[in-house]
């Protein structure tokens, strides 16, 4: 069996795409920083899976997200963990903007230098790096957010243009709002998308042969980039 290792996979669209990668045929390593939450999604997995609790900003973590990817024989690295923060950059308090680019920008960079070079070793694999619309389109009360999606989206692009060669791919998401715990409060659950739909979406392209030209996509509510 393929074996996929996602992280920020307690809840929301992580928890979703575990899913709905298990429902595939594959086996998982998920991680996410909450070890109960991680429990109990694990619960509801049908295929082989171990969770690696642990906070992406931690070398520690990385180490044995790196070795469960090599000993597992990792196909699929999914980059989905992420922050968020709201409001005027000048009211933005220093450790959440280190969080944010610590968790958006610098945790998948990291992972994927661990994970990648096992793919290219096999000349197989997919990367996968769940972004934002905010990695697109700009936004004045996301500007730290945005910073490091755009960030992201950079390293995605030019990663592709030499891991193609290996025979890895390299996919970019660019989801809208969705209905998960990172909007709660602030939009109503009706103008946003369904975590589940868009888990279901990814998988298809990711997994389709007919589909595997595409290297980026993207997903939004009618009227959000307008």
């Amino acid at each position: 069996m393929p074996t996929v290792l996602i992280t920020g996979a307690s809840r929301g669209l992580g928890k979703e795409l575990a899913l709905a990668f298990s429902q595939g045929g594959y086996n998982l390593i998920l991680n996410a920083r909450n070890k109960t939450r991680l429990e109990k999604v694990a619960y509801d997995i049908k295929t082989d899976c171990i969770i690696c609790p642990g906070d992406l900003r931690r070398e520690d973590t990385l180490i044995s997200l790196q070795a469960l990817a090599q000993e597992r024989g990792v196909n699929t690295l999914v980059n989905n963990a992420g922050v968020y923060w709201q409001g005027d950059f000048k009211d933005m308090p220093e450790a959440k903007l280190r969080e944010l680019m610590e968790i958006n920008f610098m945790a998948p960079i990291l992972l994927t230098h661990r994970v990648y070079p096992l793919m290219a070793e096999k000349g197989e694999g997919t990367i996968v790096n769940i972004n934002s619309i905010a990695g697109q389109q700009p936004n004045p009360f996301e500007t730290a957010y945005n910073a490091g999606k755009y960030g992201l989206r950079g390293f995605t692009d030019s990663l592709r243009l030499k891991a193609e060669s290996q025979g890895v791919r390299v996919i970019g998401f660019y989801p809208g709002t969705m209905n998960t715990k990172m909007v709660a409060g602030r939009l109503s659950p009706d103008k946003c998308m369904a975590p589940e739909k868009v888990a279901k979406m990814i998988f298809k392209i990711c997994t389709d042969p007919d589909l595997e030209h595409i290297t980026e996509s993207t997903f939004h509510v009618k009227g959000e980039l307008s």
